[in-house]
């Protein structure tokens, strides 16, 4: 029943799908599968997120992308999600998991400070711990969010159903009334033609 919430963050998929020739999708959770497998058969999926938990899902995505990256078979990584602007409003988003300019604008804010660093491990490891602990920070962030959206999609359509229940009720009780009254005015009729019949004999 929540179709037009999915099919929003999908077209915002196809949208950013379609800006490369080479682009292929990786899915989280069960919807629209069959939709994402028309354009990248082998499709990669991850299910039961409720069965494994938001963390153990987020660290299985994580070390996917790490495996597929170093392996050059992925580069750009772009997560489309419905962002829960407010409990009312879901807003279809997307945004650039790698490489990860949010970081690298932040860090070139401290560069005058990088001098004065102890280092005590290997840079490329510290790289590879940190980057590992961005990814899977990320992306608890936007299950989390796609949760909390999820779930204010779901109320809202059952408010709209309990409004819409609610009008149906005084449309079905008037119409009662009034077939009520039809009935009422039917049997006095009846009744007022058989006593004139009565009194005619």
């Amino acid at each position: 029943f929540l179709g037009e919430f999915n099919n929003k963050i999908l077209r915002l998929a196809i949208e950013e799908y379609e800006k490369n020739s080479q682009s292929s999708f990786i899915a989280v959770g069960e919807k629209s599968i069959d939709r994402l497998k028309s354009y990248t058969p082998d499709l990669k999926v991850f299910e039961s997120m409720e069965k494994y938990g938001i963390y153990e899902t987020a660290v299985k995505i994580k070390d996917y992308i790490i495996e597929e990256v170093m392996k050059n078979r992925l580069g750009k990584i772009i997560v489309c999600y419905s962002f829960p602007k407010s409990f009312d409003t879901n807003r279809p988003r997307r945004v650039k998991l790698l490489p990860c300019d949010e970081l690298i604008t932040k860090q070139s804010q401290f560069v005058s400070e990088f001098a004065n660093i102890i280092q005590e491990s290997d840079t490329v490891d510290a790289i590879g711990y940190l980057a590992n602990l961005w990814i899977t920070t990320r992306l608890y962030e936007i299950l989390m969010d796609t949760l909390i959206a999820s779930a204010s999609a779901q109320a809202k359509f059952l408010e709209d159903s309990v409004e819409k229940m609610k009008k149906e009720r005084q449309k079905s009780a008037i119409n009662f009334r009034k077939a009520k009254k039809s009935d009422i005015d039917s049997s006095l009729r009846e009744t007022f033609s058989a006593r004139m019949v009565a009194q005619k004999k």
